[in-house]
């Protein structure tokens, strides 16, 4: 494979080869705990994103100190050097993901069986995960920071997947972080709906 003859969307494993695999759709999955190279979660997901995996990174935050005196708010892995992963059963997934930049291979138990997360443990995780994030909402809230705008458009994740997203606007939020929506188009009757921060993502400009 040649330089010139890539094109842009194509996909490179590590060592520069040219692969063309997407992961199946509609396939059942089991999740996998996927071991990366440190401080390479969030990029090897996007690396996993690009041959349509749906891999988790579950996050935190962290006040740092940024020069002069000052602080800034940076994202963190929640378990740094493991992402989670919903592995289909295609046994091509695993050559694509062991082949990423950045992976080391699957976490194991006895160094033998792939290690495997039940669906109420990755639920207890987004529980978690949402838990933080609104205290740190809450605290933006309260210091006048919020990155929320009274009026703002955004999609809300209301309903299962894949009909989960829904155009809304924000109609209020307070000094503790909750938000109020207002759906483009009614669901269960109701437009204006209370949500939490982790279910509203901004539309792109």
């Amino acid at each position: 494979m040649r330089l010139l003859d890539l094109k842009i969307g194509d996909i490179l494993d590590y060592s520069g080869r040219q692969t063309r695999w997407k992961a199946p759709a509609g396939a059942r999955t089991i999740w996998h705990i996927v071991v990366t190279e440190p401080g390479s979660d969030k990029t090897v997901a996007r690396r996993l994103e690009d041959i349509d995996l749906k891999p988790y990174v579950p996050l935190v935050y962290k006040t740092i100190l940024a020069g002069r005196g000052r602080r800034r708010e940076v994202s963190l892995s929640m378990f740094p050097c493991y992402i989670l992963l919903p592995m289909p059963g295609d046994g091509d997934a695993w050559h694509h993901v062991r082949t990423t930049r950045g992976v080391y291979d699957f976490l194991t138990v006895d160094g033998l069986r792939p290690a495997t997360l039940s669906e109420a443990a990755i639920e207890a995780i987004r529980f978690k995960e949402r838990q933080i994030d609104n205290k740190r909402q809450q605290r933006l809230a309260l210091e006048g920071k919020s990155e929320w705008r009274k009026g703002d458009q955004v999609w809300v994740d209301l309903l299962p997947a894949p009909f989960n997203k829904m155009l809304a606007v924000i109609e209020d939020l307070d000094d503790r972080g909750r938000i109020n929506v207002l759906l483009e188009m009614e669901l269960f009757g109701r437009k204006s709906w209370p949500v939490e921060p982790k279910q509203v993502a901004r539309v792109a400009q």
